[in-house]
């Protein structure tokens, strides 16, 4: 009878692989062309009651779907570019700041419309209804974007 476990265990380990470039070392791009957005989230815990309060949470995040992708990608290690409108406005130059703090390259155009935002309102039981006001999202057009942007 063969004895499977020191057969096993009497192998040599396999050499390694070479290593290969990786992620980190030529991370692929993401273009993100799209909308960065205010989003302020209400969380009721509580059904809603009419002329009165309602306890919750409100919380201020940087959304848009467009910017949240290039934001995850970018923390996964890749290369993030997003390419959107925001006023010219305090809250458009947060918006883009946080962006690039979260380690996204950003190309925005500022308009003179009002940095988008949008209010989610959140149920007790997590269903979601949203009030968006898209301001300068409104206003990105081919005209106004750089072909420099999209170059690499």
């Amino acid at each position: 009878m063969v004895d499977l476990a020191a057969t096993y265990h009497s192998r040599r380990a396999p050499e390694p692989l070479p290593r290969g470039p990786t992620l980190k070392d030529h991370p692929p791009t993401l273009v993100n062309l799209g909308d960065l957005i205010l989003d302020v989230v209400v969380a009721a815990r509580q059904p809603l009651a009419p002329a009165t309060d309602t306890p919750g949470s409100i919380r201020f995040r940087i959304g848009g779907s467009a910017a949240n992708t290039a934001r995850a990608f970018a923390r996964e290690g890749g290369h993030a570019l997003f390419v959107g409108a925001v006023g010219d406005d305090p809250l458009g130059r947060r918006l883009v700041d946080g962006l690039r703090a979260d380690g996204v390259e950003a190309r925005v155009v500022r308009t003179g419309h009002p940095t988008p935002r949008l209010v989610a309102f959140v149920s007790p039981d997590g269903e979601r209804t949203f009030v968006t006001d898209r301001g300068a999202a409104d206003h990105l057009s081919a005209d106004v974007l750089r072909p420099a942007w999209f170059r690499r």
